[in-house]
């Protein structure tokens, strides 16, 4: 059962998210490809106290009314070598394809989220 979640906004998206010349600046952000569309996104950067009700309000922010939060598959690592990182699921490509636009470089919990689109998980629970 997913936690109760209050939504965020495509406004509010826009106006907690960095300028390119900030989010450039930032250590997370080197070497960084934007990737090829894909319905996974990778997400790093997270602070260690964002959740997983953190997540499902961020990225659901893009998903249509028609569509619940059950359509996101969201797998959040709080603890091994993968932690404040997480894979994100949408059902079609071009919703993931709008949250990485919409949600890459959103400051959370005061950190920048980044997001990585094109990824390919073989063999790994998402």
């Amino acid at each position: 059962m997913l936690p109760t979640v209050t939504l965020w906004t495509l406004h509010e998206l826009e106006n907690k998210r960095l300028s390119e010349t900030h989010l450039a600046s930032e250590k997370a952000m080197k070497n960084y490809q934007r990737g090829e569309p894909s319905n996974t996104l990778y997400v790093k950067n997270l602070a260690r106290t964002v959740e997983l009700a953190d997540l499902l309000a961020v990225f659901g922010a893009v998903l249509p009314p028609e569509i619940g939060l059950e359509a996101l598959n969201i797998r959040h690592f709080t603890v091994g070598r993968m932690k404040c990182q997480a894979f994100v699921s949408f059902p079609t490509i071009d919703l993931a394809s709008s949250a990485l636009r919409h949600v890459h470089g959103v400051v959370l919990k005061d950190k920048p989220v980044v997001v990585v689109g094109g990824q390919h998980f073989d063999g790994m629970c998402i």
